[in-house]
């Protein structure tokens, strides 16, 4: 996320079954050329480190003076040689290819000293892309309904035979795309910025990858405050319970999210999973057997995991469309449980097999980051959307802050103090939102931590918190535990 936007990439294949040879040929050439630029680029930063870096970031324009000629009218800023003269070892490409090849190898050295990784590797793709900037007019990209190929087009720069022929006009490379409806959606959602074209050896196919920025309009609201608190599980995907100025819950701004469909199908997935690797342990096999096993092991681990993406981002967005149809009538404020530590907690022999097994197949995290970037495609600020600790909570009760509690069995939730009785992720729901509250109520703390961006928010944030104070109805401190997420 940007200060003026959210990025987002759009991925589509080229339909390269369907182009010339020489077309083929020729998207080879430039993803190529493209490679070899960006490799040298990358050669003359680490044998120069000393004299192009200025507080640990590359100075362009020296890297400039070692790589690019430059002629001008006035002969006092001409630059006619240089010690590398890339010019001269790539004179198919234009001088604004070789600019883009620059910016992509300066920010492939920035990744690599970040990682601290070795000058010797790569990026894992054979073929480093080259970004190409629409504001430019590297690309086009275009629809045609009436063609029979392809109803999607894009064309980029081909300057292979500029010099050769003699023209001042670039040649297009068009290339038809698969575009689906979900495609053309997602292409309209923001201003198209530039675009890759990558090719995957393992698949052995090209894709286009557009980079859109996606302004939202933000969110602001004079309704009265509310507070969405969201407790994840993993039987009940998550439970959501609204605090509202007038102090009590409406059962209608209630909800339990599950989705029995999908589970039914993971579980399928998981018992021929768990028959196959039975079937390898037990029975002497041949060589070949056991690889097309292997093989079909491996094909079902995949769409487990693209089944669990699924779902998530399925259920996600039950869950966004809810809270902007919430936000609609409060100025609301979401925050989720973040179980920290929860599965080193259930390590390996504490004769809980069952439910470690299901922990370590949790997504928390991957949930709480689609509905934070989600949310924020729709003008979310980043504090109204908070991920904070969850610990106690489904111990504690919500009416009184008792945690003289049992819970028989794992939905049940029973105090003995005021007898209070309901289910036990509705309580931790109610308890994760009331925490967030007291965080901002207490004087002493001056910001409130998100456990998944690591970022710190001011409480200046949540001016309007104080007219919810109602709900905090026990003097008692019973909602902050240490190192919650708070900082003084």
């Amino acid at each position: 996320m940007t200060r003026s936007g959210v990025r987002t990439t759009v991925k589509v294949r080229i339909k390269a079954e369907v182009i010339t040879t020489r077309k083929r040929r020729r998207l080879e050439q430039i993803t190529g050329r493209d490679t070899r630029i960006i490799k040298q680029y990358l050669k003359v930063i680490y044998h120069n480190e000393e004299r192009l870096l200025t507080k640990k970031k590359v100075n362009k324009a020296k890297l400039d003076h070692l790589t690019l000629t430059k002629y001008k009218k006035n002969k006092l800023h001409n630059r006619p040689t240089v010690r590398h003269d890339l010019k001269k070892n790539f004179p198919r490409c234009s001088q604004n290819e070789l600019q883009e090849c620059r910016e992509n190898a300066v920010a492939i050295y920035h990744s690599q000293q970040a990682n601290n990784s070795a000058p010797a590797k790569n990026p894992p793709l054979k073929k480093i892309p080259r970004t190409q900037l629409a504001h430019a007019k590297r690309f086009i990209l275009t629809c045609s309904p009436s063609n029979s190929i392809a109803r999607w087009w894009v064309g980029i720069r081909n300057s292979l035979d500029t010099k050769k022929n003699k023209t001042s006009k670039h040649e297009k490379l068009w290339l038809p795309l698969a575009c689906s409806p979900y495609h053309e959606h997602n292409l309209n959602l923001g201003k198209l910025q530039a675009l890759e074209v990558l090719y995957y050896p393992k698949k052995k196919e090209w894709w286009v990858h557009f980079i859109l920025l996606h302004v939202p309009e933000k969110y602001a609201s004079s309704r009265p405050p509310a507070v969405l608190g969201i407790d994840l599980g993993i039987n009940k995907r998550a439970v959501s319970a609204l605090l509202t100025p007038k102090g009590v819950i409406n059962r209608h701004e209630i909800r339990f999210w599950s989705d029995k469909t999908r589970k039914k199908l993971q579980k399928e997935t998981e018992r021929k999973i768990a028959k196959l690797q039975n079937f390898l342990a037990k029975t002497s096999l041949s060589v070949s057997n056991i690889n097309s096993l292997l093989h079909q092991l491996k094909s079902l681990r995949k769409s487990q995991r693209t089944e669990h993406k699924l779902t998530d981002h399925t259920y996600v967005n039950r869950l966004v469309k809810y809270i902007l149809s919430v936000g609609k009538r409060y100025d609301l404020y979401v925050v989720v449980g973040f179980p920290i530590h929860i599965r080193k907690s259930h390590y390996r022999g504490n004769f809980h097999p069952y439910s470690r097994k299901s922990i370590h197949k949790w997504n928390y995290r991957r949930v709480t980051e689609l509905l934070k970037f989600k949310l924020s495609l729709h003008g979310w600020e980043e504090y109204r959307i908070l991920a904070i600790s969850e610990s106690w909570t489904s111990s504690c009760c919500s009416r009184c802050g008792s945690y003289h509690t049992i819970r028989p069995n794992q939905p049940t939730f029973i105090c003995h103090t005021c007898g209070y009785n309901l289910n036990a992720d509705l309580n931790g729901a109610k308890n994760i939102a009331r925490r967030l509250i007291k965080y901002v109520l207490q004087p002493q703390y001056t910001s409130i931590k998100d456990q998944v961006s690591g970022k710190f928010f001011p409480l200046s944030s949540f001016r309007v918190f104080p007219v919810l104070s109602q709900w905090l109805q026990t003097k008692q401190n019973h909602l902050l535990t240490p190192g919650a997420g708070v900082r003084a």
